[in-house]
């Protein structure tokens, strides 16, 4: 005994589809918009800086070495705007100015001139949005370290003597974008 189990899954379908006909109901193709966010740092902080274990002194002066804020752990993704969304506003790019304080926050947010301003309807949920998700954000905050060299046995050693947190201003580029997929939708005539 052969079955053909496409064609059954087929007419199923066909008599599902017009049973739902008959009581009122059809089917209709919907978009489901559904967004997300992301972000990029732009701009790094002027002057000597190093990451943790790649301090390279030379010289027989002392130096200054400015160690830039890092993450503390995953930072917080923003969230497309659900008004937005419904709009179908599409992909949005935001760029902004931060600083991130010697606790480690973020303590000043305004737009940079890196980007260009997005003026449209909802720019101020864009940067709301952004702005929900830098405070949420933690940092190990920037310092600025001062080593002393010492002369000992013919080579010389650099000493860490001072550290002092600083702030630090960088750029942020975040972008949303909107995805969508069909859905099939069963709805009352």
């Amino acid at each position: 005994m052969n079955h053909d189990f496409s064609r059954g899954s087929a007419l199923f379908r066909l008599c599902c589809l017009g049973l739902l006909t008959l009581s009122g109901c059809h089917q209709i193709e919907v978009p489901a918009a559904s967004g997300q966010g992301s972000f990029e740092f732009l701009k790094r902080p002027a002057g000597t800086r190093i990451s943790e274990g790649q301090a390279v002194l030379t010289g027989s002066e002392p130096k200054d070495v400015f160690m830039q804020a890092m993450p503390d752990g995953p930072l917080v993704v923003p969230v497309y705007p659900s008004a937005a969304l419904a709009a179908h506003a599409g992909r949005v790019t935001v760029v902004l100015e931060i600083t991130i304080g010697t606790d480690g926050r973020v303590v000043d947010v305004r737009p940079s001139m890196a980007g260009i301003p997005f003026g449209g309807p909802f720019s101020a949920k864009f940067q709301a949005a952004a702005e929900v998700a830098m405070s949420k954000w933690k940092f190990n905050p920037a310092e600025m370290r001062h080593f002393e060299p010492r002369q000992e046995g013919g080579a010389t050693i650099w000493s860490l003597t001072s550290e002092e947190k600083r702030e630090m201003t960088t750029e942020v580029s975040f972008t949303f974008t909107e995805t969508s997929r069909a859905v099939l939708e069963t709805r009352k005539l």
